[in-house]
């Protein structure tokens, strides 16, 4: 097995490991329209993308 696929492996092992969830609450999280879609709180709509 060459250094690449031990990497992938090992990569593939540690991601499993973890539990990803949303910072906030799905509610919170709007769109605006512009030339691409930017995520913002919608309780900080003033703060910038986030």
């Amino acid at each position: 097995m060459g250094t690449l696929h031990r990497m992938k492996a090992l990569l593939f092992v540690l991601i499993r490991a973890f539990e990803f969830e949303l910072a906030v609450p799905v509610e919170d999280i709007g769109d605006r329209s512009a030339v691409v879609q930017k995520p913002f709180l919608r309780f900080q709509p003033n703060a910038g993308n986030q």
